[in-house]
């Protein structure tokens, strides 16, 4: 049974309190600068360290029939873009990122009869039958 008395808290409580209200204060920050992270496009996981580019056609086409398996129906013909494809977490930013690039690549997926096209444009390449 806890003593009340009238000089308020004592020692014990108000390091317990604080220690509660630390704890809290540590996780909300841990929580936001995750958020911040995967807002600005800065990747929080450890990744394979360099792409090529037959890596990320590769990784496009890969996330594309993942995608079109969920949100299509058989049959359907659809053009899937990277940017859609990042915007549902399919693919990472890194993941379009070849080595000697500075920024990801941009590209799309043709889905057709459950086969996958991926076409890339990067700074210093473009994959052949690329068209905007």
């Amino acid at each position: 049974m806890v003593k009340l008395n009238r000089h308020g808290w004592g020692l014990q409580e108000m390091i317990l309190l604080s220690s509660i209200l630390l704890a809290f204060l540590l996780i909300a920050f841990f929580m936001i600068s995750r958020l911040y992270d995967n807002l600005s496009g800065i990747e929080t996981t450890k990744e394979k360290e360099s792409y090529t580019y037959e890596d990320v056609i590769d990784t496009l086409e890969e996330a594309a029939l993942r995608y079109y398996d969920e949100y299509y129906e058989k049959g359907e013909e659809v053009v899937i873009t990277s940017d859609r494809l990042r915007k549902h977490g399919y693919v990472s930013l890194s993941e379009l990122k070849p080595k000697d690039e500075k920024s990801a690549c941009s590209g799309y997926v043709e889905v057709k009869n459950k086969e996958a096209k991926a076409y890339i444009r990067c700074s210093n390449y473009e994959s052949n039958g690329y068209e905007e």
